[in-house]
């Protein structure tokens, strides 16, 4: 909940001493994790303020709970944070701010490049102080700038005040900003501040300096009477263009014209068959998955759920618990719709809407068996995928180390080598002695981190092979040639072996019989592209990529 009370109170402060009140409150401020960053955001003022080696994440707040920006210390270059161009000048100005850390604070703010003041502390770790009113009396267009010096400590900054010099209107939109990818949920709001300008209660009421006219794209302006956001209902998806002016008590444009323009685009919901398809979609798009798909594996941490279907498999981040059906491993689920992200490499979906209820139970997946050496030189085709490698081994294992959480372990087939990462912090595994010799098989979920890859082992069952339900499963060297392929390929067998061909859409294209490694399967009517091949061979499944050109 943000500074209501501390606003009002401000405001009828500030009355009593300024013309225009400007009010910073960070809100708008969007960065990742804890890492210092460089970046920009729309500020209340309606102008664009820039940052520099500054954070805004939980520990960056003044008053608990509040949207704050932390200024990093040593940084290279010094942390700033400083407005856009404000109009008519600053006559006072105030703010809030905490000492971050150990290191005192020794923050310079600075109005057009004078220096105003100095914030300071003496070993006040964690005490919000507001500053008294600083008479600043620059006129014009300013700039407001807050400048952490090498050597003084993380500073939290919040709640910048400051009166206006001039008494001409003026008009900002605070929200959305500009180029903002608006939720298919979310219905536009356009917030908006008005200075020095009194607005009437109607067209023919006189009883202000006039009022606010608004359009949206080419449609005819309309009129409004209050400085409340305006709400559009049933805005079709796509860009839209808002201009918002002033005009006086006749309807006619200030002299001079005092207006303002936003551009924003409604995103829609797209429809897609399959994960494969998905995670061929464009990044920062919504979509909803049409078809089921199978939960693999979930965990508390920020509610992530693995899922998978014929085609490929993604990971869900749920941090929002938008998804509150309680599932089980193998639930069958259909129509979920989220988000289409990227984080660290890794595509992931996130949910929007809860999903509903169970679609089907008891589900089982066809586990991709690989070799060390396939897998390492295309990780990202198997990404989030369950996964098998046979005859491996731990090269640690000596009868005594034990799985510890968040750790690399390396396993080898003799010839190469990967990564099996305790990923999954509640696994039943952790604590336990790691197995010497060689495994039959391990799986787990594919990952891949800086270009190479890792598996997470879900559980004891990944662990001992059991999760390709084979009681005795024997190494396979099953391979495609040529790949790529152009007009026909080849599946390296030596007797009887029934493939399919599926699409990335999850369409099978081709369902044939074998002989053996001789007999050709043609694919001259396929477009080009890349398709999964399903090859059951004495009992065993395994699922490759090929690439058709």
């Amino acid at each position: 909940m943000k500074k209501t009370t501390l606003s009002l109170l401000f405001a009828v402060i500030f009355s009593l001493v300024g013309f225009a009140q400007g009010h910073e409150t960070f809100e708008n401020l969007e960065t990742t994790g804890n890492s210092y960053q460089d970046g920009s955001f729309l500020g209340q003022d309606g102008s664009t303020w820039e940052y520099i080696q500054a954070r805004g994440d939980a520990e960056a707040d003044v008053n608990d709970g509040d949207q704050a920006i932390m200024l990093g210390r040593n940084r290279t270059p010094d942390a700033y944070v400083q407005s856009g161009t404000i109009a008519n000048g600053i006559g006072t100005l105030k703010f809030s701010y905490k000492q971050a850390f150990g290191t005192d604070v020794n923050l310079e703010v600075y109005v057009n490049d004078d220096l105003v003041y100095t914030a300071t502390t003496d070993s006040q770790g964690g005490e919000a102080i507001t500053t008294d009113l600083i008479d600043v009396n620059i006129e014009g267009d300013v700039v407001i700038k807050f400048y952490n010096p090498s050597g003084a400590g993380q500073v939290n900054i919040d709640d910048v005040i400051w009166t206006a010099m001039g008494n001409d209107p003026t008009l900002s939109i605070t929200s959305p900003a500009s180029g903002a990818e608006l939720s298919p949920l979310e219905t536009p709001s356009i917030t908006f501040n008005v200075t020095n300008f009194d607005i009437s209660t109607s067209a023919t009421a006189n009883d202000g300096d006039g009022y606010v006219q608004y359009k949206v794209n080419d449609e005819s302006f309309e009129n409004y009477f209050t400085t409340d956001p305006i709400v559009l209902e049933n805005l079709e998806g796509g860009e839209q263009e808002v201009t918002l002016q002033l005009v006086d008590n006749n309807g006619d444009v200030l002299d001079p014209e005092i207006s303002k323009t936003v551009s924003f685009t409604v995103n829609e919901i797209i429809e897609t068959s399959s994960i494969g398809s998905l995670r061929e979609s464009d990044l920062e798009a919504y979509y909803t998955l049409t078809s089921e798909v199978i939960l693999t594996y979930q965990q508390d941490f920020r509610s992530q759920k693995y899922i998978q279907d014929a085609t490929g498999a993604i990971l869900i981040d749920d941090n929002d618990g938008v998804l509150t059906t309680e599932y089980n491993q193998y639930d069958g689920i259909t129509g979920i719709t989220g988000k289409l992200q990227e984080h660290n490499g890794l595509l992931q979906f996130v949910p929007i809407t809860d999903a509903g209820e169970i679609t089907s139970t008891d589900n089982s997946i066809e586990v991709v068996v690989l070799t060390i050496s396939d897998f390492m030189a295309d990780p990202v085709a198997y990404e989030s995928q369950v996964i098998a490698f046979e005859n491996v081994h731990f090269e640690i294992a000596d009868g005594t180390e034990v799985f510890a959480t968040g750790q690399n372990y390396d396993i080898t087939d003799g010839v190469d080598e990967t990564i099996m990462r305790t990923n999954f912090f509640d696994a039943d595994y952790i604590g336990d002695v790691i197995p010497e010799g060689t495994q039959s098989a391990i799986a787990g979920i594919a990952s891949h981190f800086n270009g190479s890859g890792q598996i997470f082992s879900r559980d004891q069952n990944d662990l001992n092979g059991t999760v390709l339900s084979v009681e005795d499963f024997q190494k396979t060297d099953i391979n495609l040639y040529p790949n790529p392929a152009t007009d026909k390929f080849f599946v390296n067998v030596d007797n009887n072996a029934q493939v399919e061909v599926y699409s990335i859409l999850g369409q099978k294209v081709i369902s044939t019989q074998v002989a053996n490694g001789n007999t050709p399967i043609a694919i001259n009517n396929l477009k080009a592209g890349v398709y999964m091949v399903k090859i059951s061979h004495n009992g065993n499944i395994v699922t490759k990529k090929l690439v058709i050109k």
